[in-house]
C-alpha cells in the first residue's frame, strides 16, 4: 500500500512538472518569436529595408495617428530620405503575452545622421528613452504588429 501511494505521488509529481515545463516553454517560445520580431524591425530600420519591415506589420494595422500598413511605406521612405546611419537602441523591453495578442513595452533612442551630417538623438534621449507600445497578433502561427502607441516622447530629443 505504500508503495503504491508513493508511486502516486511520483507520478502526480511528474505530471505537475511536465505541465510546468509545457507552459514555460509555450510562454518561452512566443517570447522569442516576439523578441525575434523586434530585433527583425530594428534592422530592417538600420539599413533602411522597408520591404523587412513590413513583413512583420499585420495587414490590419492601425496607429494612434491613423496610419494604415499602406501608409508605413510613405512614412518610412520620408524618414530614410532624412536620415543616415540610423541606429535603434533598445533600452528596456516587457513582453506581455495573452494569446492570440501580445503588448510590448518598449523603451527606446534612435540616433541618426541628419541632413546637415550632424549626429545625434533623434527620438529619447541619453536621460529619458522614448517609449512605445507595440501590439501584436499571433497569425498564421507568426507574430505581426498590429499597433503602436507611443507612450511617452521626451520634450527634448535633439539633446
Amino acid at each position: 500500500m505504500t508503495r503504491l501511494i508513493l508511486k502516486n505521488k511520483l507520478i502526480t509529481s511528474l505530471i505537475l512538472i511536465t505541465a510546468v515545463y509545457a507552459v514555460y516553454s509555450l510562454v518561452t517560445y512566443h517570447s522569442r518569436q516576439i523578441k525575434t520580431v523586434t530585433r527583425n524591425i530594428q534592422k530592417a530600420i538600420r539599413n533602411k529595408d522597408i520591404d523587412g519591415i513590413l513583413t512583420n506589420v499585420h495587414y490590419d494595422y492601425l496607429d494612434d495617428y491613423g496610419y494604415r500598413s499602406d501608409d508605413i511605406i510613405t512614412l518610412f521612405e520620408s524618414v530614410f530620405e532624412k536620415l543616415e546611419d540610423i541606429n535603434v537602441i533598445i533600452v528596456d523591453k516587457d513582453i506581455s503575452i495573452n494569446r492570440p495578442n501580445a503588448l510590448v513595452n518598449i523603451k527606446f533612442r534612435v540616433v541618426a545622421t541628419v541632413e546637415m551630417g550632424f549626429r545625434g538623438y533623434v527620438l529619447g534621449n541619453l536621460n529619458r528613452p522614448a517609449e512605445i507600445d507595440v501590439h501584436l497578433l499571433l497569425s498564421d502561427r507568426r507574430w505581426y504588429i498590429t499597433r503602436v502607441s507611443v507612450i511617452e516622447q521626451p520634450a527634448d530629443s535633439q539633446s
